[in-house]
């Protein structure tokens, strides 16, 4: 099986929930790396450890989560897929990168958008996030009081200040 085919595959086998066939796509020492700063990100070394510690965990975090490739490009051992999510809260496009090696994915670089995973997740609550305003202040100067910059009429020298 191509290498594109083969990931196409495992988008298929996800969509139907056929994780025993999903399984069998992959090496069972997969590297599996989600970007981002959420839960679930990290470096996930073996397919159990992926499947257990992310995978299983999709349908209680996202709800009606879908997702669907757009477009795949192959070159060598990779593919890229560019895919199209959804889940209730979640509309969006990400990357994802793809090494086949002997048949089976070895690496899967999950290149999502992980505010957006952040925020379905509810991981961060922005309605009670601490507030802070932003003043800018501008101060005009003559161009006499700039010496070198006698050609200009007015300078604004921005004063920016938090309030907390």
């Amino acid at each position: 099986m191509a290498s594109k085919e083969l990931v196409q595959k495992a988008y298929d086998c996800f969509a139907t929930g056929d994780m025993d066939t999903f399984r069998t796509l992959y090496h069972t020492d997969v590297v599996v790396k989600t970007n981002g700063l959420h839960k679930f990100s990290g470096t996930y070394n073996g397919l159990d450890n992926w499947m257990n510690n992310m995978v299983m965990h999709v349908p209680s975090h996202f709800e009606n989560f879908k997702i669907e490739t757009k477009l795949m490009i192959a070159e060598g051992d990779y593919v890229f897929a560019l895919v199209h999510a959804t889940a209730d809260g979640m509309d969006a496009d990400f990357g994802h990168l793809f090494k086949v090696q002997n048949e089976k994915i070895s690496e899967f670089h999950i290149l999502d958008d992980s505010q957006k995973w952040a925020a379905t997740m509810k991981a961060c609550n922005f309605s009670t996030a601490p507030q802070f305003h932003i003043q800018v202040e501008l101060q005009l100067y003559s161009a006499n009081d700039c010496g070198f910059l006698n050609h200009l009429p007015k300078l604004f020298q921005p004063t920016i200040r938090l309030h907390f």
